[in-house]
């Protein structure tokens, strides 16, 4: 088996032979929690020493309770004077890291391997698997779970309900997975994956943009050739930049603009989402998305607040919604003129078109790219059945 290995483990997290080959990316699901302890709380303190080469040692005195270390102490940015602890997924259970890679670079087959990955408790994976079978797999690898009724982990809960400190823990059966798929190809990107459990799982997932480009590529043909692949690994073209750009334009008067911004806008109309290293469009792109974010979020948040939501995953997640949100100006009009809508039913632009045009009470026709039998993305069922 060769592959890529971690310091000090003997066995690799990446590898291949003759056999078969998996590799993985980050999940990205959501494994921490935060609670707001009682101020009356105990906590135990013990001192930490970080090594720094060539520089002084850093000190820190950590403080530790019922769910975690008290974050006050470390981040700077909690202002709260309430002890706020970190509650982490990963320290509630043992971890068999060491056992999963022996066990997924010694399976002899998909079911043993798949024996393997569901010991991953923390952090999430998404594991891809191929072998000389013509087996294919994906698994969303990590412990889910879910929380009682009406206690969302997007908040801070609190540390003194007993309710809010209840974890029911899913079976590895209800993680997102695929083995085999009718659409005969699995793909990551750190997207949102589908349902679990009914519902979408939180998490700082990225948009998918980079995982509707893949899509976009795999379906364009089925016989990829080693030149081909590379194509794919080195395509620089977003999936939907230029869509939301577009919509952006459609929204945008003239009338105020210097020379200069006339001329930049002239470039986005043009651009066909690609970033290569010479183009001009995505400068601008980003300077007109970072725009609409400020002005949307800054005077809510505040400065330092703000900086912190721009520098996240978040942030690039509210792009396509806070775009989305200026509607088609042209959706009205052709619904009114008893034209068709026509669209891919993907995320995006393609499902926004649909919603539209329903809201319009005009017609729209969907192109599914998995047949009737098998609805892609999931989360879209609803607006199936209302087309």
């Amino acid at each position: 088996m060769y592959g890529f290995h971690l310091a000090l483990t003997p066995f690799p997290l990446l590898a291949h032979n003759r056999n078969y080959a998996y590799g993985m990316t980050m999940l990205e699901n959501d494994d921490l929690d935060f609670y707001q302890e009682p101020q009356e709380a105990e906590f135990e303190a013990r001192e930490e020493v970080i090594k720094v080469k060539g520089e002084d040692d850093v000190k820190l005195t950590v403080r530790s309770g019922k769910h975690g270390p008290i974050m006050n102490d470390l981040v700077e940015t909690i202002s709260r004077e309430e002890p706020v602890a970190m509650d982490w997924i990963y320290t509630r259970l043992e971890n068999e890291m060491l056992q999963v890679s022996y066990e997924i670079s010694h399976a002899e087959s998909l079911t043993e391997f798949r024996d393997g990955v569901s010991k991953i408790h923390a952090p999430g994976l998404n594991i891809m698997y191929g072998d000389a079978k013509g087996n294919i797999a994906w698994f969303g690898a990590a412990k889910l779970y879910s929380r009682a009724e009406g206690v969302h982990s997007k908040f801070i809960l609190d540390g003194a309900d007993p309710t809010q400190d209840h974890l029911m823990l899913l079976d590895f059966d209800q993680n997102p997975q695929a083995i085999n798929p009718r659409w005969d190809y699995v793909y990551s990107a750190n997207n949102q994956p589908e349902e679990v459990d009914g519902r979408l799982y939180p998490g700082y997932y990225l948009p998918e943009d980079r995982a509707k480009k893949i899509v976009q590529l795999l379906e364009a043909k089925d016989d990829f050739t080693q030149s081909h692949v590379e194509e794919m690994i080195y395509n620089v073209q977003s999936s939907n930049s230029a869509e939301l750009a577009g919509i952006v334009l459609r929204n945008m008067s003239l009338v105020k603009m210097n020379d200069l911004e006339k001329e930049a806008i002239e470039t986005l109309k043009a651009w066909d989402g690609s970033y290569k290293k010479e183009d001009i469009a995505p400068a601008i792109y980003f300077t007109l998305i970072y725009n609409i974010l400020e002005n949307t979020f800054k005077d809510e948040m505040g400065e330092e607040t703000f900086d912190q939501f721009i520098k996240a995953h978040l942030s690039k997640r509210q792009i396509a919604k806070q775009i989305q949100m200026l509607k088609s100006r042209l959706i009205p009009d052709l619904v009114k003129a008893q034209l068709t809508i026509t669209s891919g039913f993907a995320y995006g632009v393609d499902i926004l078109a649909h919603r539209q045009t329903l809201a319009c009470n005009g017609k729209t026709i969907a192109v599914l790219g998995s047949g009737l039998n098998c609805i892609y993305p999931q989360r879209h069922q609803a607006d199936m059945l209302k087309i």
